[in-house]
């Protein structure tokens, strides 16, 4: 059909002829804009009413290209503005083209903006949001009484007067009455900048923009009630907010590193109501602790309170926690809030001398609570000869500060008394006076606490909270804390008792954001990546172990974790822990096993003492061979060795009767493995060979004993000869050869009945007239062959 934009003429006897608007509306483009213009008005239009939304959508467009000559740009916006059909929706979304947030968008000018207002202010009514950049457009155009005009007209007819009310490219309005008038309520602003132009009235603002100068005019928000900042604040941002006098609540999204703690104190102090709410290290500070931070430095000395508020918002290498006197870490120690209360008992660790020795006669004070039951105390101090005393006296040697002391230690170090901590009074009695649970109940405690009945936990902690706490349950203690269905009580328990005898370099480890972990309850899902927190874990663990020095076993914690919640699927891949454990493979329930990328170099023996294991995946961990003991899987259907350094499969691999898909990808394999001949239940097996450097010896003569086979990828192998025997592969529906080396293709391919699709992408095939033929008798039939 010939173009009927191809000249005027053209154009206009097809207007005349029958249907000739509808011929012309279904040929109009943008690309023949120079006919189309040159068309008289009332033809233009004519064809505009024959056209579809999608035709004016395309002239919508070209309207507003701003490359084009303005009076061009008018002239097709006027023609639109005429078409009596035209949809609302797409006059608003154009409209929006031509001013933002902060204004006329590049390009645009006031007078072609006011040209699209005259053009698209009808179609308000069917789309309000027109009305809103109407204002926007009049505002800017110095018009005030066209903003009043266009807001109450859009208030009218149902239009969203809150996103007017809370435009800051309107802010300045709020000087006017009538603007004022309009709305039910205070704007609330994205940015301070905007809510000083209108700070009569600015209740809240949620300030996305940096917090690092103040604004100018900041002080003229006298109304200001509640302040959310979505970054950090500098130092002098925040002295800037304490001139505020009606501000009673403030939102940090981030983090208040670069605020000087002088400047928090007064922060917190400035009224008795205030409300302040920060992330610190991504853990919420809620405004409830900020009042007991509040409240718990009342009255103390400057340089205490400067210390407590350093501490809690994890300003600790400031210059407030260097200068603190020892009174201020006890005061810290008997802090209201956990984190400081735990930060300080270890800094009060650091500066006390580290010996600790006692002798029979000697006698102890205790301040505070140190984890110890009077019961425990006193018969374990009693063994080796020292008694607890209840006031100062000759005999005693040291006061055990804890947490809460209310003000024991502050007194006992007046008195002259040494101090000490509950974790050095516990390395003194696991030499001299060791528990009474030794470390061979060890395995009966972590049974007890993995045992689904909620009553045999309950005795195992009991049992440690009165005997002591055997070695080698610290992990289990941990990972049991942070079971989220187990009762709160008993994971408090188990909290406790984890604090109480973990060392000084764990319970510093477990405050790191990086070791933070819940253990959620195993669910049903298709993907075991998706069941449960499993990076998390696994990341958190790793970092554990590294940040306490070794002094916790990042596998102890995952394989509990893993026997706590009943998982079946062991997920450990990609990141994380190095290396392979054998107690990876100590859950007899487990039923898949996912390692990639792990640094392994080879596998335990006891690899096969797991009955219920059917899926296996250990792609790129470094392994140059496989255990004999992988035969004994009774139940594995999936293995995937994908990118290894293997040369050689064991033998016993020929007893995976149940297995249904094997991956040997990217391995060192210098000829096939006999062994994978035996598996005759074998669907997909991925034989690809990734190494240039390496030669192949291709596919061994009897290959066609995998008649199960459904699926064979053979990319980038030296494959040779594809062997006779590959005809009784009846079954065989995808054969990948991309990128393989091949001598010929051979006739008897097409031949397979079950082929559905041949990959023969950048396959090299030394015979190319073998190709054709074969090729044409599988695409006749219906086969998806890709050509090479």
């Amino acid at each position: 059909m010939a173009d009927p934009f191809v000249d005027v003429a053209t154009a206009r006897a097809t207007l005349a002829a029958p249907k000739g608007d509808g011929r012309l509306a279904r040929a109009l483009d943008p690309t023949n804009l120079a006919t189309w213009l040159a068309l008289d008005p009332p033809e233009r239009r004519a064809v505009l009413a024959a056209a579809a939304g999608t035709v004016h959508e395309a002239m919508h467009k070209a309207a507003n290209d701003r490359r084009r000559p303005e009076p061009e740009r008018e002239t097709l916006l006027a023609d639109l503005a005429a078409v009596p059909k035209l949809d609302a929706k797409t006059a608003g979304r154009h409209l929006a083209a031509v001013v933002g947030d902060r204004g006329l968008l590049p390009g645009v000018t006031p007078t072609w903006a006011a040209t699209c207002v005259a053009a698209y202010l009808p179609y308000g009514p069917e789309y309000p949001k027109i009305f809103h950049d109407t204002a926007r457009i009049r505002f800017l155009a110095g018009d005030r009484d066209g903003v009043i005009d266009a807001v109450t007209q859009g208030r009218a007819n149902g239009g969203s007067i809150w996103l007017i009310r809370d435009d800051a490219l309107l802010a300045a309005m709020w000087d006017d009455p009538r603007y004022v008038a309009l709305f039910t309520g205070p704007p609330e602003f994205d940015h301070l900048d905007a809510a000083i132009l209108a700070a009569p009235h600015v209740r809240t603002v949620d300030h996305h923009a940096p917090a690092q100068d103040p604004p100018d005019g900041l002080a003229r928000l006298v109304h200001l009630e509640k302040l959310v900042l979505r970054a950090g604040p500098s130092d002098r941002f925040v002295r800037a907010l304490l001139t505020l006098p009606a501000l009673t609540e403030l939102i940090i999204h981030d983090d208040v590193a670069k605020v000087a703690a002088e400047t928090l104190d007064a922060l917190l102090a400035k009224l008795t109501t205030f409300r302040l709410t920060t992330h610190l290290w991504g853990e919420l500070m809620t405004a409830a602790e900020a009042r007991s931070l509040r409240a718990g430095i009342a009255g103390l000395p400057p340089s205490a309170r400067l210390f407590q508020i350093a501490i809690q918002c994890r300003l600790d290498d400031g210059t407030p926690v260097e200068a603190a006197s020892l009174d201020d870490v006890l005061s810290a120690v008997d802090s209201p809030l956990p984190y400081v209360r735990s930060r300080a008992l270890h800094l009060l660790m650091e500066r006390l001398e580290s010996g600790l020795a006692l002798a029979p006669g000697d006698a102890v004070l205790v301040a505070g609570d140190i984890g110890f039951t009077a019961t425990e105390l006193k018969e374990r101090l009693g063994r080796i000869g020292v008694s607890v005393a209840r006031t100062p006296g000759p005999k005693v040697r040291v006061s055990v500060v804890g947490e809460r002391h209310k003000g024991a230690a502050h007194r006992h170090a007046a008195a002259g008394i040494a101090l000490t901590t509950a974790e050095r009074l516990r390395d003194l009695l696991d030499r001299e006076a060791p528990t009474v649970i030794g470390a061979a109940a060890a395995d009966r405690i972590r049974d007890l606490l993995a045992s689904p009945d909620a009553a045999n936990p309950a005795v195992a902690l009991e049992l440690m909270r009165t005997g002591g706490v055997p070695d080698g349950i610290l992990a289990e203690l941990l990972v049991f804390s942070r079971c989220t269905w187990l009762d709160k009580k008993l994971r408090e328990q188990a909290r406790k008792l984890f604090m109480k005898v973990a060392p000084a370099s764990v319970t510093a480890a477990v405050r790191d954001r990086d070791t933070r972990f819940t253990v959620e309850p195993a669910v049903a899902s298709p993907k075991p990546w998706q069941r449960n927190n499993y990076y998390d874990l696994r990341d958190a663990a790793g970092a554990l172990a590294e940040l306490s020095g070794g002094d916790i076993d990042a596998w102890d914690v995952v394989m509990f974790a893993y026997r706590m919640c009943g998982e079946t699927a062991l997920v450990l891949g990609w990141r994380g822990m190095d290396g392979v454990d054998e107690r990876a493979f100590a859950l007899p329930a487990t039923r898949e096993i996912l390692l990639n990328s792990h640094t392994a170099t080879r596998l335990p023996e006891t690899f096969g003492n797991l009955p219920h294991l059917w899926s296996l995946s250990l792609n790129y961990a470094g392994l140059t061979a496989l255990p004999e003991s992988i035969g004994d899987l009774p139940a594995l259907s999936v293995l995937h060795l994908e990118g290894n350094a293997l040369t050689t499969l064991p033998d016993r691999v020929a007893r995976l009767a149940t297995l249904r898909e094997l991956r040997l990808g990217g391995n060192r394999f210098p000829t096939f493995p006999r062994s994978v001949l035996a598996l005759n239940g074998l669907e997909t097996l991925d034989y690809a060979h990734y190494d240039k450097g390496l030669r192949t010896a291709g596919l061994p003569a009897d290959f066609g004993a995998l008649t199960g086979l459904r699926r064979l990828s053979l990319r980038d192998q030296n494959v040779g000869a594809l062997p006779e025997s590959m005809r009784a592969m009846t079954a065989l529906e995808d054969l990948d050869l991309t990128s393989g080396r091949i001598d010929a293709l051979p006739e008897w391919l097409a031949d397979l009945p079950a082929l559905a699709k041949l990959r023969l992408t950048a396959a090299k095939i030394a015979d190319p007239a073998s190709v054709e033929p074969v090729v044409t008798r599988l695409r006749a039939r219906g086969t998806d062959v890709s050509a090479p």
